[in-house]
């Protein structure tokens, strides 16, 4: 280990990230500099489905990840090992277990191993419970050596504060999902979709979101980011997220991929109907040629809405913001906030968020049209 922060400070660091938009992220890409650890990562596998969920990752790329799980997960010796561990207990595998691996499984060696210099690793059970299993792993290179004796106490010291904070990190991502809608509500919705925070950060996800997430090997959630294989289009996404957020204007980017036919991104803003309200977005994933529409006439229906309210509701779910929804319908701004606050009131919703996913959940989001009423 390279010259380190005391023990304490690290701790303080830990319990600090709890209240940082970015969560954990800084304080392991920190740990990962100050350990001098070539990646490392947090992730939740699921003892029944078979499903595994990465939660913090730095040093390997989506597709390193996903050749992992796909082809080498059940043969890596540090997976058996935890698979058996308890928790809160460091496993360590060093060069000698890379050695037995160029023998018992040179593909696994020769394709992965070798081209990523991965020599060392570490890995302990943070939590376990008779479905996920959450998981803490560091890896390092030839050149940065084993972990010594006293990296080995510094980490098995720091291991509990590492659980505890994560437990308390997990609380409050569960409370701060019961203010933006119900996951009931959320899951009705048929296509994917993330909701982030102004930060960007992924604060929650509906049921297909989840299932897309654990089947396809071009995007996943890393620390807590919406993440491409191509780092370019990452960019791209983030960038999208920040102008739909700052510009309250829906934002869609097309992503292509050579193992699947083209991916739809649209990034809706929740525009804060009053100043306290919270802002974010939600971001749908969906093919190409399956773009949803919203169907006035049928959320006049569904919702006893009026025909502006009915219109209204459309351009809400389109992104736009007060001023450009009265501008399209020819209307005053405050008439259109009267109108938003009306809508939540038929709908009996009380936040931005809950009525943009009651909207999208209903069966109007499926039907054909999407013209205004005349």
């Amino acid at each position: 280990m390279t010259t380190t922060r005391p023990l304490e400070d690290l701790i303080k660091q830990l319990y600090g990230a709890l209240i940082l938009p970015d969560g954990f992220t800084p304080f392991f890409s920190e740990f990962i500099r100050q350990f001098n650890l070539r990646s490392g990562g947090v992730l939740m596998a699921n003892q029944i489905s078979g499903e595994t969920r990465i939660i913090w990752c730095e040093g390997l790329s989506i597709t390193d990840l996903s050749t992992f799980q796909t082809h080498y997960e059940h043969i890596d010796p540090l997976v058996g090992q935890l698979t058996q561990s308890q928790p809160g207990h460091f496993c360590y595998l060093g060069v000698e277990t890379t050695k037995q691996l160029q023998i018992t499984h040179p593909d696994y060696y020769q394709q992965w191993l070798s081209p990523l210099d991965i020599q060392y690793a570490a890995g302990a059970v943070l939590a376990a419970d008779e479905e996920w299993v959450s998981q803490l792993f560091f890896q390092r290179r030839a050149d940065q050596g084993d972990f010594t004796a006293d990296e080995r106490r510094t980490l098995t010291q720091l291991l509990p504060h590492i659980q505890h904070a994560l437990h308390l990190y997990h609380l409050k991502v569960d409370q701060d999902k019961s203010h933006l809608l119900s996951q009931l509500l959320f899951d009705q919705i048929q296509l994917p979709v993330l909701l982030v925070d102004q930060f960007g950060n992924v604060c929650q996800q509906n049921a297909k979101a989840c299932q897309y997430l654990a089947h396809t090997h071009s995007v996943k959630v890393l620390n807590r980011r919406i993440h491409w294989h191509n780092p370019q289009k990452t960019a791209e996404i983030r960038q999208a997220i920040q102008h739909s957020i700052a510009h309250e204007q829906v934002e869609t980017l097309q992503l292509n991929s050579c193992q699947m036919m083209p991916v739809i991104v649209t990034v809706t803003p929740l525009l804060a109907v009053d100043t306290d309200a919270e802002t974010g977005a939600a971001v749908f994933i969906y093919n190409a040629d399956n773009k949803p529409t919203l169907d006035p006439q049928a959320l006049m229906a569904l919702f006893q809405l009026s025909r502006n309210e009915a219109n209204v509701s459309c351009s809400l779910v389109d992104g736009l913001s007060p001023a450009e929804i009265a501008e399209r319908h020819y209307l005053s701004p405050e008439t259109v906030r009267t109108y938003i606050k009306r809508i939540m009131k038929k709908t009996d919703t009380s936040r931005q968020s809950e009525l943009v996913a009651k909207l999208v959940a209903s069966p109007a989001y499926y039907a054909s049209s999407n013209q205004p009423i005349r």
